[in-house]
Parts: structure tokens; C-alpha cells; sequence
């Protein structure tokens, strides 16, 4: 079963759907939803400038954790990197596995680019997570929004 939650930054009213199958409602769910949340902006943007110049796809976000890294910090944080699938094919089959690879492929004939982004989330201690995200701020306004903070 699909789970929706809704968050309302400011004006901006955000819509996190996890994708079923894939995972659980828990603290790492509670962790993306946080990291989606927060970086809207920037992750709408790189979600349609990904389809602009590859197609339908999604952006896979890795996170790396720092602990064990020596920063010089106190408290180790999650570092998160960005990169972005398009279309469906054997790589994700390899890389996400059967039940994340086949909800994926759905959500990919699904959704709308220009209303919506997918994300999938990938960390090593953990099986992905797939999420598709609607906001009022949608993905071509993201990226006009970045790309005006750019000039």
C-alpha cells in the first residue's frame, strides 16, 4: 500500500508518497522525508532538469555516512549525492533489485515530469527507497527558482 504524507513549508505544500514494497515507515523514512522537505527546491530542480536533458528518469540520491570519516567535526553527519537515471533497464534491476526495480518502472510510466519527481534513496545498511514527491512548487518552477538564484 502507497503511503502519502504532507508537509507545508511556508507557502509550499509538499506531497511524499513512498512507493509500497520498499521499506517501512520508521526513522529512515522520517529521515528522507526531512532531507526531501528541506531541499525541495534544489531536488525538484535537478528532477526536471534531469528528464530536460536525458528523459523520463529518476534522481538517485546516495547517502554516504560520514562517521568513521575524519572531518575534524564533532558529530558525524550523512552526506548525500546526487545523481539521475533515465528510462528503465537491466542497470536497475542490478543496482536496486527485483521489488525496488519494478515499482520503479511503474511509478517511471506513471508519472508526470513536469508535475512530480521520483527519487530513490540508496545507502549501503539499507535496501532503496522509492518516493515520488508533488509540490505546489513544481519541478519547472524549482528549477526556474534556481536557476534566478543563479543570476
Amino acid at each position: 500500500m502507497y503511503r502519502t504524507t504532507t508537509y507545508t513549508r511556508g507557502a509550499t505544500c509538499i506531497e511524499i508518497t513512498a512507493l509500497p514494497g520498499l521499506g517501512r515507515e520508521d526513522a529512515v523514512e522520517a529521515a528522507h522525508h526531512r532531507f526531501i522537505t528541506t531541499h525541495w527546491p534544489s531536488l525538484g530542480a535537478a528532477a526536471y532538469e534531469g528528464f530536460r536533458h536525458f528523459g523520463i528518469g529518476a534522481v538517485i540520491v546516495h547517502e554516504a555516512d560520514a562517521a568513521g570519516t575524519s572531518t575534524g567535526v564533532g558529530r558525524a553527519f550523512v552526506r548525500h549525492q546526487l545523481s539521475y537515471a533515465a528510462g528503465v533497464g537491466t542497470w536497475m534491476r542490478t543496482a536496486f533489485g527485483d521489488a525496488a526495480s519494478e515499482a520503479l518502472a511503474e511509478e517511471l510510466e506513471a508519472y508526470d515530469p513536469r508535475e512530480a519527481g521520483l527519487f530513490v534513496f540508496v545507502r549501503a545498511d539499507e535496501p532503496p527507497r522509492v518516493y515520488r514527491v508533488e509540490s505546489t512548487l513544481r519541478p519547472p518552477q524549482a528549477l526556474e527558482r534556481a536557476r534566478a538564484l543563479l543570476n
